[in-house]
């Protein structure tokens, strides 16, 4: 309105038409918000669900562990695989395993005694870039003690993949396992 009439205004107001209006506007900030609160909340889900998608990477290898069994071959149960395939790593001395070699797990397992004598193997799944890393920096165990944070390439007869992991290492199987991958295989 141009030069508003204040004559006009008073003459027009009319108290029960401004309260429903409020209480309509009020209707509808209330609905409004109730729109962004969900709008908020599905957009939340959303983003997890596709970081939670995304936190499997399509290149990851898998880390075997025969343990168990019968003396003189036994071996701690070190790692140990939850109902929901999440893995526990009891202990930080050195931890032995087998890199994408089911093979070589299969060989402990049966030096241990098989299923029969408690031997298991067990694997999960970590990061590509995690086990390109475990190689790239692994020395002979000859070298073990001069380099006591890096991983020590075990038995090089019988398999290229098969690993002495020190604390260092224990610890980035820790926090880079992929969730839910762990599995007892036998």
């Amino acid at each position: 309105m141009k030069n508003p009439d204040i004559q006009y205004f008073l003459n027009t107001f009319d108290d029960s038409k401004t309260e429903e209006t409020n209480a309509l506007i009020s209707d509808m900030q209330i609905a409004a918000l109730s729109a962004l609160a969900v709008h908020d909340h599905l957009e939340t889900t959303i983003k997890n669900a596709k970081s939670t998608v995304n936190q499997t990477p399509e290149n990851t290898s898998t880390v075997y562990r025969a343990q168990g069994g019968v003396f003189p071959n036994a071996s701690l149960e070190r790692v140990v695989i939850n109902p929901n395939g999440k893995i526990q790593i009891d202990g930080d001395e050195m931890l032995h395993v087998t890199l994408d070699d089911s093979k070589h797990s299969v060989y402990f397992y049966e030096k241990r005694g098989g299923s029969q004598n408690g031997a298991s193997i067990v694997s999960f799944e970590i990061p590509q870039s995690l086990a390109e890393e475990i190689k790239n920096n692994a020395v002979p165990q000859s070298q073990g003690k001069a380099f006591p944070d890096r991983p020590q390439i075990d038995d090089p007869t019988k398999s290229k993949s098969a690993f002495g992991l020190p604390k260092k290492y224990i610890e980035k199987l820790r926090d880079q396992a992929i969730k839910g991958s762990g599995k007892v295989q036998q």
